[in-house]
């Protein structure tokens, strides 16, 4: 499991410290020029997920910084769209 699936299974259990902590490492090792052309879609939403994670681990700076950039992104590229099938962990897998 990679980085990003782990910051964003933290998050959907509700361990958002550490969902935090990997979310702000996550940030500064992408390249945000490769990421954008490669999957803009998928950096986009991750740093949205990553905002609400800084919001709820009470860092309303982060929330707004990384808010602001996602903004920044989807206005300079309008055909970006936010993916609307990703399922979220936990919600549709059944316990064994």
């Amino acid at each position: 499991m990679d980085a990003t699936e782990l910051a964003r299974m933290y998050h959907a259990k509700g361990d958002n410290a550490a969902a935090e902590s990997l979310f702000k490492k996550l940030f500064v090792g992408m390249p945000e020029k490769r990421m954008m052309q490669s999957d803009p879609e998928g950096y986009v939403a991750l740093m949205q997920e990553a905002a609400v994670v800084a919001q709820i681990t009470g860092k309303p700076e982060q929330h707004d910084a990384l808010r602001a950039k996602a903004q920044k992104l989807f206005d300079k590229d309008p055909k970006i769209s936010l993916p609307k099938d990703w399922t979220p962990y936990g919600l549709r897998c059944k316990s064994k």
